[in-house]
């Protein structure tokens, strides 16, 4: 599968603890989805999340959350977060790892080039990236040995829709 979307994982917090804590406005909608929609372009609602062992991960193709690396650092509050971006067709692949307010490292990979890097290379990291850096399947190596799940557990989860005041806001 080809994937196209930015994501996060939040640790050791549930559906109903993040859309009650986010500082931010969200409403399920009641639309479930399969994760080859949740985690493409064609999601017909802004966010889609789902429960994965302790963690909460939101599906936000449109990049309107992901990106915002302040929003994440404060939410990362006595937690951690594992964001990413997959956008196969771009050839864009990186990550934002944050834990207990601080983001410890991101690296974006456009066309093969490290276009994005801080912090220090962590463990995790170690004999992931190749030749071309980060490609789609180094993130998901990287995001199971961050969270403890993988690509199989994302395909096999199902998604409840989600919509937020912030698409809202940017709405035309």
């Amino acid at each position: 599968m080809l994937w196209h979307t930015t994501a996060f994982c939040i640790e050791e917090m549930t559906i109903e603890e993040f859309i009650a804590h986010f500082p931010s406005s969200f409403l399920l909608t009641g639309q479930t989805f399969k994760a080859r929609q949740a985690f493409s372009a064609g999601l017909p609602v802004p966010f889609a999340v789902s429960q994965i062992e302790a963690w909460t991960v939101l599906c936000d193709p449109l990049s309107i959350i992901t990106w915002r690396e302040q929003m994440l650092a404060e939410f990362s509050q006595g937690r951690r977060i594992f964001a990413f971006v997959i956008e196969s067709a771009a050839n864009t692949y990186g990550f934002w790892y944050f834990v207990d307010g601080q983001l410890l490292r991101h690296i974006m990979f456009q066309e093969g080039e490290c276009v994005e890097e801080e912090g220090e290379i962590l463990v995790e990291e170690k004999g992931i990236q190749d030749s071309w850096g980060y490609t789609e399947e180094g993130i998901f190596i990287l995001l199971e040995r961050i969270t403890g799940f993988g690509r199989p557990q994302l395909n096999s989860s199902s998604f409840q829709g989600l919509k937020n005041e912030l698409y809202a806001s940017q709405a035309v």
